[in-house]
C-alpha cells in the first residue's frame, strides 16, 4: 500500500530535478551588467564604422550562460553541441564541431566532454577496462579543439588526471579559476587552456565561502549536465575580459566580415546535409602505439624505482595493469 501511495503522488507531482548550484548569480552580477553594456555600446561604435561584431563561437554548450554573456557585451555569438540548445535567441548548431569551428570565427570557445578525463573519475578506470579506451577518444576529441582556426581560443576542462596528461603530452591548463573568485562562494577547478594572444582571467569579485557543492549534487540522470553548467560570475568574466581584446583586434584588423555567425552556421548545416567537406573520422577507441609510448614514457621511469616511489602502490599496480591491457589490445 505504501509503494502504491508514493507511486501515485509521483505521478501527480512529478519530482523536479534539483537545480545546478551554478544557477546562482553572483554578488557582482548588477555591476557586471553595467560593465557589459558598456562594451556593447564600444562594440556598436565599432559597427558604425563600419567594422563588423566580433563572431564568437562556444562549443559544447546547451545552457546558454557562456553566449549570453557574449552576446550582452555586443558579440555576435553561436553555439553548437550535439544536443538542442536551452535557449532560442542564440543561434545553435546541433552537429559535429568539426563542421563549424574553423569557418573564420573570431574567438572559439570550447568546453569538450570531461567525463573520462576529469581526476574525479579516475577511481573508475582500474575497475572499468572500456573506461581506458573512451579516454583515448576523449583526447583526442579535446587535442582537436585545441586545433581551432581562430585567432583567439580557449578550451574549457576540469583537472585531469594522470593518463589524460600523458595521451595530451603533458599538457597544462593555462590557469584554473574558481566561482569564488567570481562572485559566487562556491569551490570547482575549472582549467582553461588559452592560445597566447588571449589573456589569463583576472578575479573580478572574491567573495567568501569555499563550499563544494557540485560534488555534493545528487545521483540523478542529469547530475553530469548539472555538474558542467558554466557558472555565470565566469562566465562575465570571460565577456567582460576578453571582449575588449577582441575588439581591439577587430579594429586594429579592419574586419568585415561577409557572414554573419547565423550565415557561418548555414553553411555548416550544408556541409552536415551533403557532407561536403567530409566529416574528419574520429580515431577508433582502440588505443594508438603513440598512445601507449606516451604512458611509458611519462609514468614508466617513476614504476621502475625499486623502493622510493612517488607514487603510492595502489596507482603503481594501477599503472602497471593499464600498460599491459594496452600492449594486449594493440597486439589482438
Amino acid at each position: 500500500a505504501k509503494d502504491v501511495a508514493e507511486a501515485a503522488q509521483l505521478v501527480q507531482f512529478p519530482r523536479q530535478s534539483p537545480a545546478s548550484p551554478a544557477h546562482l548569480l553572483p554578488e557582482h552580477f548588477d555591476d557586471l551588467c553595467r560593465t557589459l553594456a558598456d562594451i556593447k555600446t564600444d562594440a556598436d561604435a565599432l559597427c558604425a564604422e563600419g567594422v563588423s561584431a566580433p563572431r564568437v563561437l562556444v562549443v559544447g554548450e546547451t545552457s546558454g550562460v557562456v553566449s549570453s554573456m557574449f552576446l550582452l557585451a555586443g558579440a555576435d555569438v553561436a553555439t553548437c553541441d550535439l544536443c538542442p540548445s536551452e535557449v532560442e535567441y542564440v543561434p545553435h548548431f546541433e552537429g559535429d564541431a568539426d563542421l563549424v569551428q574553423d569557418l573564420g570565427w573570431d574567438l572559439v570557445i570550447a568546453h569538450p566532454p570531461c567525463t573520462y578525463l576529469s581526476n574525479a573519475g579516475l577511481r573508475w578506470i582500474h575497475s572499468n577496462p572500456e573506461r581506458l579506451a573512451n579516454t583515448a577518444a576523449a583526447a583526442a576529441q579535446f587535442r582537436r579543439r585545441l586545433e581551432a582556426k581562430a585567432p583567439f581560443l580557449a578550451v574549457e576542462n576540469p583537472k585531469m588526471h594522470y593518463y589524460a596528461k600523458a595521451l595530451l603530452d603533458g599538457i597544462e591548463a593555462t590557469q584554473y579559476v574558481h566561482p569564488w573568485q567570481h562572485g559566487t562562494g562556491h569551490t570547482k577547478a575549472t582549467g582553461l587552456y588559452l592560445s597566447s594572444s588571449l589573456p589569463p582571467l583576472q578575479p573580478t569579485c572574491i567573495v567568501p565561502g569555499r563550499e563544494a557543492v557540485m560534488a555534493n549534487l545528487p545521483m540523478t540522470p542529469h547530475r553530469g549536465a548539472l555538474r558542467s553548467r558554466t557558472y555565470v560570475g565566469i562566465a562575465g568574466a570571460m565577456a567582460s575580459q576578453w571582449m575588449p581584446v577582441v575588439l581591439d583586434h577587430c579594429r586594429s584588423a579592419s574586419h568585415r566580415h561577409h557572414d554573419s555567425a547565423s550565415a557561418l552556421l548555414a553553411r555548416a548545416r550544408e556541409a552536415q546535409a551533403s557532407q561536403s567537406p567530409p566529416v574528419q573520422q574520429h580515431p577508433s577507441n582502440a588505443p594508438s602505439p603513440t598512445a601507449i609510448a606516451a604512458i611509458d614514457t611519462a609514468w614508466m621511469p617513476w614504476l621502475e624505482k625499486p623502493r622510493e616511489r612517488t607514487l603510492p602502490v595502489r596507482p603503481a599496480r594501477m599503472l602497471r595493469k593499464i600498460r599491459n591491457r594496452w600492449r594486449v589490445w594493440t597486439t589482438t
